[in-house]
């Protein structure tokens, strides 16, 4: 496979902002949703959420072309590497606040059913609050819980798409394995198949699940990120085939009911957006537009990139505030008096400061140190590899 320049850049900054938008996009989704406002889009911090997805499709493909030569993924200690960085990347933060979720759980459900008691259209199941059982600490300890309806949905933080991730990096060596044998298109959809088929025939197992956390509901999204990032590393022609059918892959949840021709629709303008990004040199070039790399440029700015070191750190902790803020909030006559937009911008004002502020401690610590750990495991592991292809 031949890259682009525009794919063999290590660090893709423009990435950080998105990461960032998006995470502060499902704080105020939340905020929004808390207040029992809907509104297009705002409300439906779900994209948001997509879009994460479809950035961790793109850059573990990006990262898989970078390591390609040194790391074949058909050796296993590829394969260790890469489970050892995504863990180390993923794993230090979610113990700590699954942990402190479970110490203040109760207290953060009163607060939720205090928000209901003035909105009941937002009211939710106490469970996630409420059961800090050995087994469920068990099965989000051990990630499994994404694979379990019941227990996929059962703490205060919004960790249902923190499972499906994992079970994506479980399943990525697999589909680039696929990938190398097969070709990125006929891989993407020979495993959209198999994860649409999986659905048709246990049709109440995945209807059971409350948020869409098992990865045959998700893949389509992971796969347009990896499709895209496919699309960046071939010739033009290519190129334009891989790019629309990354955006194709999304359609077929209309057909089985999964989603809305309009959910789909606003998924589609997201993909759309979100590879003119990772395209956007190819596409400046292709059409004489060097602006669109000076417009892109631009999103290398530090507060974006602030957003974006924190962006990970702000998902997990924003409704651990947000929910007894509201609920402090929602005791207040005057607050519930007021009109939409000024309930949710208060929530967003008041919460977002002290999140911003834990999450960038979380950030040069736990997270920072996490990460450390993991190359110095990967280190021993992999002590011939050289410096620029360990852990990322």
């Amino acid at each position: 496979m031949s890259t682009s320049a525009s794919l063999n850049a290590k660090h893709l900054p423009y990435l950080d902002a998105v990461r960032g938008l998006a995470a502060f996009w499902v704080l105020a989704s939340h905020a929004a949703v808390l207040n029992a406002v809907h509104w297009p889009i705002i409300s439906e911090g779900g994209f948001a959420v997509d879009l994460f997805m479809m950035m961790s499709g793109f850059l573990m493909s990006h990262h898989y072309v970078q390591r390609s030569v040194v790391e074949p993924w058909g050796a296993p200690s590829t394969w260790r590497a890469f489970w050892l960085r995504r863990f180390f990347r993923i794993a230090p933060v979610f113990y700590l606040l699954l942990l402190v979720s479970f110490i203040i759980g109760n207290s953060v459900g009163d607060w939720r059913e205090q928000i209901a008691t003035v909105w009941p259209s937002t009211a939710t199941a106490m469970l996630r609050y409420t059961d800090q059982s050995p087994l469920n600490a068990l099965v989000h300890g051990s990630f499994l819980f994404g694979l379990l309806p019941e227990y996929s949905f059962r703490t205060p933080l919004p960790d249902w798409s923190i499972g499906l991730e994992m079970q994506f990096y479980v399943a990525f060596p697999i589909i680039m394995l696929l990938w190398a044998r097969v070709g990125a298109a006929t891989a993407a959809l020979a495993i959209l198949a198999v994860a649409f088929a999986l659905q048709m025939i246990a049709p109440a197992y995945f209807d059971a699940y409350p948020m869409p956390a098992n990865l045959a509901l998700k893949i389509d999204v992971f796969l347009t990120g990896m499709l895209l990032a496919a699309a960046a590393s071939y010739a033009d022609r290519r190129s334009a085939f891989l790019g629309s059918l990354a955006m194709l892959v999304l359609v077929p949840g209309i057909i089985l009911g999964a989603k809305s021709a309009t959910y789909a629709a606003t998924q589609g303008a997201i993909a759309l957006g979100f590879g003119f990004l990772v395209l956007h040199k190819r596409i400046a070039t292709r059409f004489g537009q060097p602006w669109i790399e000076d417009f892109v440029g631009k999103l290398d700015w530090r507060p974006l990139r602030f957003l974006g070191d924190t962006s990970y750190s702000v998902y997990l902790v924003h409704l651990l505030l947000m929910i007894p803020i509201v609920g402090i909030l929602s005791t207040l006559p005057a607050y519930v008096g007021m009109t939409e937009k000024y309930r949710v911008l208060l929530a967003v004002v008041l919460t977002a400061p002290p999140v911003y502020i834990i999450s960038w401690g979380l950030h040069r610590t736990i997270e920072t140190y996490g990460i450390r750990l993991g190359k110095t495991l990967l280190k021993r592991f992999r002590p011939s590899l050289k410096p620029s292809h360990r852990a990322a």
